[in-house]
C-alpha cells in the first residue's frame, strides 16, 4: 500500500468511534486476512485488541446500568454478536444478574451452554452471582444445585452468598440445609456478619424456634456483633406475636441500653402489644417517646391512635 494512502487511512480511522473502528477492522481482515502487517493502517491486531477491550468495557457498563431492562440487554447482546465482540467473565456475570433478576431461566441456561461451548469455565464470582439471583427468586433447588457444583470446583461462597442462601432456605423452611451451611461457615472459619445473623434470626423467629434464636443471640454476643434496629424489629415482633410481653420488655430495655434508635415499625408492634394487654399507661409513654424522637405515625400507628380516642 502506498504511504500517502496509509496516512489517509490512519487519519480516517482516528476520527471514528471505537465501534466504527471495530467494524472497519472486521471488514479489512475478513476480506484480506493475509495483508502484510507493515502495510496495516491503525487497525493492527494490537489496536484491534485494545479497541475490543474498550468495547467490552462499554457494553459491560451498559448491561449493568440497564440490567432490569431485558429488552435493552437483549439488544446490546445482538449488537455484540454483530460486531463479534466476545463476552468475558464480567459480561457473563452482568448478563446472569440481569436474567436471574427477571427469572428468565431459558436465557440463563443458554448463557451457560454458550460458556460451555466456548470452553469458558464458571468462576467463583459467577457462581456467587447465580446463587444470589436464584435465591432472590426463591428457587431453592437451583441454589442447592449450584452450591454443590461450586463445591465440586473448589470455589468458596462469599458472606453475601451465604446470606442469600440462608434467606432462601429459611423462607422454604429447609432448616436441615441451613444447619449444614452454618457448619460449613464454621469449618472455613467465616464468622457470620450482622446481615447473616438477622437473616437466620428472622427465619427461626417467624416459625417460633426461639431456642435457635437464643443460640444465635449468644453467638452474636460472643463474636461481638451488635444487634441493630432490624434485629430488634424481628425479635420484638416475633415475641409480641406469641404474647410474650415480658420478653418484649426485656428487648425494649436492651435496645435503649445499646443506643439503638427504634423505627416506626417497632413502635407499631409495641403499641399494638400493650394496647391488646390493656396497659394504656405504657401506650401513652410510647406515644410520648415517638413525639420526642420526632417519629411520625404511619397508617398502623394512626389507626391505633384513633382507636384509643
Amino acid at each position: 500500500m502506498f504511504p500517502f494512502l496509509i496516512r489517509r487511512q490512519v487519519s480516517y480511522l482516528s476520527s471514528l468511534s471505537i465501534t466504527s473502528r471495530i467494524q472497519f477492522a472486521i471488514r479489512t481482515y475478513s476480506t484480506n486476512p493475509h495483508v502484510d502487517d507493515q502495510t496495516q493502517p491503525a487497525s493492527s491486531p494490537q489496536t484491534l485488541h485494545e479497541d475490543m477491550k474498550k468495547l467490552q468495557t462499554n457494553y459491560l457498563t451498559s448491561i449493568l446500568k440497564n440490567h432490569t431492562d431485558v429488552d435493552h440487554v437483549n439488544k446490546l447482546r445482538s449488537e455484540m454478536k454483530k460486531l463479534k465482540v466476545p463476552s468475558d467473565q464480567f459480561i457473563y456475570d452482568a448478563l446472569f444478574k440481569c436474567y436471574t433478576t427477571v427469572g428468565d431461566m431459558k436465557a440463563v441456561n443458554q448463557l451457560r451452554q454458550e460458556m460451555k461451548n466456548g470452553n469458558i469455565q464458571l468462576e467463583g464470582h459467577t457462581f456467587n452471582t447465580l446463587i444470589c439471583g436464584f435465591a432472590k427468586l426463591g428457587r431453592a433447588s437451583n441454589v442447592l444445585s449450584l452450591k454443590k457444583e461450586m463445591d465440586n470446583l473448589g470455589f468458596q461462597p462469599t458472606e453475601k452468598t451465604f446470606n442469600a442462601i440462608f434467606e432462601c432456605l429459611g423462607k422454604k423452611q429447609l432448616f436441615e440445609h441451613v444447619m449444614k451451611f452454618r457448619k460449613e461457615m464454621k469449618k472455613i472459619k467465616m464468622n457470620p456478619n450482622l446481615h447473616i445473623f438477622n437473616t437466620l434470626i428472622s427465619s427461626y423467629a417467624k416459625i417460633g424456634h426461639f431456642v435457635h434464636v437464643d443460640e444465635l443471640r449468644k453467638e452474636m454476643h460472643e463474636l461481638g456483633v451488635i444487634p441493630d434496629v432490624i434485629t430488634f424489629n424481628v425479635l420484638i415482633g416475633s415475641y409480641a406475636q406469641v404474647g410474650n410481653i415480658e420478653k418484649v420488655q426485656q428487648l425494649w430495655k436492651e435496645m435503649k441500653s445499646l443506643g439503638v434508635r427504634p423505627n416506626v415499625y417497632i413502635f407499631n408492634t409495641l403499641l399494638n402489644a400493650y394496647t391488646t394487654k390493656g396497659d394504656f399507661k405504657t401506650v401513652d409513654n410510647l406515644r410520648a417517646t415517638m413525639k420526642s424522637q420526632q417519629i411520625k405515625d404511619n397508617r398502623i400507628t394512626s389507626l391505633i391512635r384513633d382507636c384509643l380516642h
